[in-house]
């Protein structure tokens, strides 16, 4: 759930619901990378996502959740599911 990994050839970051904002930028930035985060830099990665992601670079960069390409969510069914536009959409 902490984990961080960039893939330099498909330029996406995997990152696990337990990392906060401020681990993620701090290694990303020095890899070359950015996602236009909120404000606060202690919130988790899963939290500000959900929320929305709203912050200062907002209007140049879009939100948090605009950067999502796909997440994996435990349903209320108790099942594991991958998610994104184009697969279980409804519930991205």
């Amino acid at each position: 759930m902490n984990k961080i990994r960039v893939n330099y050839v498909e330029k996406t970051v995997v990152i696990g619901s337990g990392v906060n904002v401020k681990q993620v930028s701090d290694y990303i930035s020095n890899r070359g990378y950015f996602i236009p985060f909120g404000i606060s830099r202690t919130i988790g990665v899963s939290g500000i996502s959900m929320g929305g992601g709203i912050g200062f670079v907002g209007p140049k960069y879009g939100l948090t959740l605009d950067k999502l390409l796909k997440i994996k969510i435990v349903t209320a069914d108790r099942k594991i599911r991958r998610v994104s536009k184009t697969k279980c959409c409804d519930l991205f």
